[in-house]
């Protein structure tokens, strides 16, 4: 179930976040119906990949993962009070031509989340203001 994935990522990276003084927190829509993915391990490793860097740039505030039901699935959306991104990185990021390992590794996420029908987009970002990545999964309905 897509909520209990997400609620493994917060434990997961909790420690994390509790070493470094930052907030991490789960948000979901109290509707959200029970929607199964059709790559759940893809997800987690997105999912992962997003939190964990939002952390790594994250000094202050918080970091949120939140979870909708959107057009045809989920939307998760993964938003920091970190550093954000320079203006000249911001549209070459989740490319796979960037060479850095943050870079890649958010390639690598956007190669993913197309393998399976999924887009990821950077929906915000701002220099010292942090920033917010969205995932668009396309799900089942078994509810």
């Amino acid at each position: 179930m897509p909520l209990d994935q997400a609620r493994a990522v917060i434990r997961r990276l909790g420690p994390a976040a509790m070493a470094k003084g930052v907030d991490l927190s789960l948000t979901f829509d109290i509707d959200l119906p029970e929607l199964w993915t059709s790559r759940p391990v893809a997800v987690e490793r997105i999912l992962v990949t997003l939190v964990g860097n939002a952390l790594r740039f994250t000094q202050r505030g918080g970091v949120t993962l939140a979870m909708a039901r959107g057009p045809g699935g989920l939307v998760y959306r993964v938003d920091d009070s970190g550093d954000g991104i320079a203006p000249t990185i911001a549209g070459a990021l989740l490319t796979p031509r960037c060479g850095e390992p943050v870079h890649a590794a958010l390639a690598r996420c956007t190669l993913l989340a197309t393998a399976f029908g999924g887009r990821l987009t950077l929906e915000r970002t701002a220099p010292g203001q942090g920033s917010t990545f969205r995932l668009d999964v396309p799900a089942l309905d078994l509810a």
